[in-house]
């Protein structure tokens, strides 16, 4: 029986490096974990505390981390401005709460060209609550707890669900 060659061998290592090479070029390429949904599940149960926030000032507040540059957020302002309409009826048993990385002043004139009432705007890195995309929106408990999170554009079942929690409908 003759001995593999040193050719031989050099070309099967070849073919198995390119085939893992190829492998994880496809792997990273094409299932990339969605980060989304990561964040969400790291964030749900952690407690956040913010100058300017006070979750028991209401049944529950909704944090929405926000930019004035976001082309999400303000594909999103529909979905907020009817949380502005339902925070407004008598009734009502939750807060709102925007943050930005903006300073206030930016943030008020752009929710203000939204036509969004929020009740405190807050200046804050967004990292500093481990956020790293906008919009985001928290639902948090009154012990300062998240409940709820979604990074992104909420659809129409996420939008629900989150009316849901805060005890109103969207009629």
């Amino acid at each position: 029986m003759k001995k593999p060659s040193v050719e031989m061998i050099a070309n099967v290592a070849i073919i198995l490096l390119c085939i893992l090479v190829g492998t994880v070029f496809v792997k990273n390429s094409f299932f990339k974990p969605d980060r989304a949904a990561q964040q969400k599940q790291n964030m749900v149960g952690k407690t956040i505390s913010l100058d300017g926030m006070d979750p028991h000032a209401a049944n529950v507040t909704v944090l929405l981390a926000l930019s004035s540059a976001c082309k999400f957020c303000d594909a999103s302002t529909a979905f907020y401005q009817q949380l502005t309409t339902l925070r407004q009826k008598p009734g009502a048993q939750f807060q709102t709460v925007g943050v930005f990385r903006e300073p206030v002043d930016t943030a008020r004139e752009y929710l203000t060209r939204k036509g969004l009432s929020l009740d405190s705007v807050i200046s804050h890195p967004l990292s500093d609550l481990g956020v790293d995309g906008t919009p985001t929106l928290f639902v948090i408990n009154p012990n300062g707890k998240i409940i709820y999170a979604s990074v992104g554009l909420l659809d129409d079942a996420k939008q629900k669900e989150v009316l849901h929690m805060l005890g109103t409908s969207s009629t």
